[in-house]
């Protein structure tokens, strides 16, 4: 009896072997055709997609035809990308304000925006690429894959998902070299569980929905993209706006790549509520401001921020009565002009607005483009208009070495010479300011000790 049972044991097992082996061919064999179907793409379509990455949110809408066609719309801004064959034409438009565009020949500035907008679009040499790329990986079993084969919708469009996880540190340095990585990647010596969840459209093999998931460092790090609308019958699409000259366009689109750095930066930060209210001041941004949560460390950033930005609509994004009349006050006496008094309610605040001696300063720019500026100082940690001769005590302090060429630059903001706040110099003056507090928190504790050891003695 114990032998039977035995055997249908071990018939039961390889039966599932087989069962597992030919559920992981179907999904290979998904994975193929739907590559393959990518190659049938009519030749002008649109689609559009919602990207969460980082706790922030993309709109994504593609125009494929004679002329490609990539929008973006963040939170801060919105990129309009012309690719065609003769010229790439930019727009972009920060908030609600004027759109701006020029033409981008040959101008390195923006390789990275116009690279990643011509790799949102399928084309038969992506598509090879990613043939190549599931056929390493599966003749080398690095696809382990999870869960069944899903039927969903998006976009009004039928879809098959699959999830699988893919084992990058089970390759050679050959396969990763067949597949274009190379063994000091991150997605080989630093991501782990990198997971990957793929809804393919049925009739044209195209990614309706993505999800990927991995940790770095210990962190979780998600990715989601999901199409919303699909069309072969595209409209056309016109400029939004002016085309002015490339220099003052890069230095509009330089700020809002900043703006946007700095709020992807703040929000994935434990405590963003003071980290918006730093980057508020340190951009001159009243924007930054309003995603504080906290109402009260809200509105005294708001009011603040009336002494670099005088728009009155600034008031009017505070509840709280009190602080509302704050702010009418604050920006009585930065603009000077005394008629924002009447939207005061309390008595004694009016009366003491109407009463204010206000001699505005006439604001002077240091520069107009970024070649007023230079860098100073004997440690370079100064830029400052180009006909000013800063000295300093040459005194050196750490935090200095956050400022170098690599990090940042020295650039004319706002009508003044300023260092460009890049991420790399954000992270490089976060790490020097943690290692600060951390030597604080020591000093403290080793100070509190010693005190401690001295009232026993005394006991």
């Amino acid at each position: 009896m114990k032998k039977i049972l035995l055997l249908v044991l071990m018939i039961s097992i390889v039966l599932f072997g087989c069962i597992e082996t030919n559920e992981n061919l179907k999904k290979e064999e998904l994975i193929l055709t739907s590559l393959d179907k990518q190659l049938t793409l009519p030749e002008t379509y649109q689609i559009s997609y919602s990207e969460k990455v980082q706790g922030t949110t993309l709109d994504i809408f593609l125009l494929k035809g004679e002329t490609e066609v990539v929008i973006t719309k963040s939170e801060v801004d919105t990129k309009w990308v012309y690719l065609n064959k003769e010229n790439t034409t930019f727009c972009e438009q920060m908030y609600d304000e004027d759109i701006l565009c020029a033409d981008i020949i040959n101008d390195s500035r923006f390789d990275a925006e116009i690279n990643d907008a011509k790799t949102k679009f399928i084309n038969n040499k992506l598509t090879n690429e990613a043939k190549n790329t599931f056929n390493v990986l599966i003749d080398t079993k690095s696809l382990d894959f999870k869960g069944d084969i899903l039927e969903r919708n998006f976009a009004e469009r039928t879809c098959n998902q699959i999830e699988f996880q893919i084992n990058y540190q089970d390759l050679s340095a050959a396969n990763l070299a067949k597949i274009g990585i190379s063994s000091s990647n991150p997605l080989v010596n630093k991501y782990k569980n990198f997971t990957q969840t793929v809804c393919y459209d049925d009739e044209f093999g195209i990614p309706l929905y993505i999800k990927i998931t991995y940790f770095d460092s210990g962190k979780e790090t998600v990715f989601e993209r999901t199409a919303l609308s699909f069309s072969d019958n595209p409209p056309e699409l016109k400029l939004p706006g002016e085309k002015v000259n490339i220099n003052e366009f890069y230095s509009y689109f330089s700020d809002a790549r900043r703006e946007l750095n700095a709020l992807v930066y703040c929000i994935n930060q434990e405590e963003n509520d003071g980290c918006f209210k730093q980057i508020s001041y340190e951009l001159e941004s009243s924007k930054m401001c309003e995603y504080i949560k906290e109402e009260t460390k809200k509105y005294q950033c708001l009011i603040i921020a009336l002494n670099f930005d005088k728009n009155p609509n600034i008031c009017n994004l505070i509840k709280s009565q009190e602080d509302k009349d704050a702010c009418y006050f604050e920006l009585t006496r930065n603009t000077g002009n005394k008629t924002y008094c009447d939207y005061i309610v309390d008595n004694t605040i009016e009366n003491m607005c109407l009463d204010l001696n206000i001699n505005i300063p006439i604001e002077i720019k240091e520069c107009e483009q970024d070649s007023d500026c230079s860098i100073q100082g004997c440690n370079t940690e100064i830029c400052a208009p180009i006909e000013k001769e800063i000295t300093t005590n040459c005194q050196w302090k750490e935090i200095y070495s956050c400022y170098t060429e690599n990090t940042t630059s020295c650039r004319c903001i706002n009508g003044k010479c300023s260092w460009e706040l890049t991420n790399k110099l954000i992270d490089c003056i976060n790490e020097y300011e943690t290692k600060r507090i951390l030597e604080d928190i020591k000093n403290k504790k080793n100070e509190q000790e010693t005190n401690q050891t001295d009232i026993e003695i005394e006991k």
